[in-house]
């Protein structure tokens, strides 16, 4: 009886600590296709290991607050991580003209109306290129339907802003070339929001730091300049916004670049904008490192980055989008 007791405790021990100290690959233990875990069990131990790691992030960014850190100049390394660090010197681009919200968006006559057999081309960053990503989830997704093709092309890092570093729009012209899709889908836009420099024909460096006027007409510039790519060769367009995230400084970037997105896309009537930010955020509209599936568990809807998404959340943005799509295209079940 004695050795029964002590191996419960030790097993409560273990329940305890292991969230602890492991809090963020806690969170992580999910499984939203499928799942065999005790529901009771696993609810205990995910809000557990969620309020440790909040404790770990209110402490954390405590001792930021009295640390004194120089993030004077940008980072050219951040283009060899998965997304650009949050970095809090620029302002973000929050600027909007009513007449170009996202409920004009619905009400502008669009010319979406490619013919089947569809042939899909999911572009962006590592929300596309990433397993277990929105682009993952979203290409297992279409090749369930009829008359379905579906080429998808993702890069870690990459993104409109450093060309240097992977040129989006000829990487596009040559897939289009190559594969001559008559859909895209693109997400784009996580390391976007930085400072960045070009190079005249003779050689003149100008640079654009990120949050002045300049900088921004150079970037709206860039995102049209993409677009007309797929309106030259009759691709219909749909441009997924990135969701909130949890740096409130990084996910105003984010915000920014997404109404820029959001207008450009007025100028091309073979593009549609879809909006994701409000399909993460809790019942106060902030964001939400958890979220409860239909089942009624908690399950997490981000990586240890706070950017990239889990499979649960990856899978909410997907229906998102094949809801909108599925507006415009008809998509027969192969089953």
């Amino acid at each position: 009886m004695q050795e029964a007791i002590k191996s419960i405790i030790l097993f409560g021990v273990l329940v305890l600590a292991l969230p602890l100290f492991n809090s963020q690959k806690v969170i992580l233990w999910d499984s939203p296709r499928e799942s065999n875990q005790a529901d009771i069990f696993h609810s205990f131990v995910f809000s557990y290991a969620s309020k440790v790691e909040d404790m770990k992030r209110s402490l954390s960014t405590k001792a930021q607050e009295i640390k004194v850190v120089d993030t004077s100049a940008d980072s050219t390394s951040s283009l060899q991580n998965q997304a650009l660090p949050p970095q809090s010197i620029d302002k973000p681009i929050t600027s909007v003209d009513p007449a170009t919200s996202a409920t004009s968006i619905q009400n502008q006559v669009k010319e979406i109306n490619p013919l089947s057999p569809y042939r899909f081309l999911l572009v962006g960053d590592s929300f596309m290129a990433v397993m277990g990503g929105v682009g993952d989830i979203l290409e297992s997704s279409l090749l369930k339907y009829k008359s379905v093709e579906v080429l998808r092309v993702g890069k870690v890092s990459s993104g409109l802003s450093r060309p240097d570093y992977f040129d989006w729009p000829n990487q596009a012209r040559q897939i289009i070339t190559n594969s001559q899709p008559n859909v895209a889908i693109v997400m784009l836009g996580t390391n976007d929001a930085q400072s960045f420099e070009t190079y005249s024909t003779d050689g003149v460096k100008t640079i654009f730091k990120y949050g002045t006027q300049q900088w921004g007409q150079e970037y709206r510039k860039r995102v049209r300049e993409f677009l007309e790519i797929f309106q030259a060769n009759n691709i219909t367009v749909y441009w997924i916004g990135m969701p909130i995230m949890r740096d409130p400084s990084y996910s105003e970037r984010i915000r920014g670049l997404n109404l820029i997105y959001e207008q450009e896309i007025l100028n091309f009537s073979n593009a549609r904008f879809i909006p994701t930010r409000d399909l993460l955020v809790d019942s106060n509209g902030n964001y939400a490192s958890s979220l409860t599936d239909f089942r009624g568990r908690q399950m997490a809807t981000r990586v240890a980055d706070g950017i990239h998404l889990t499979v649960f959340a990856g899978e909410i943005v997907e229906k998102q989008v094949i809801k909108i799509v599925g507006e415009d295209i008809t998509l027969e079940d192969k089953y």
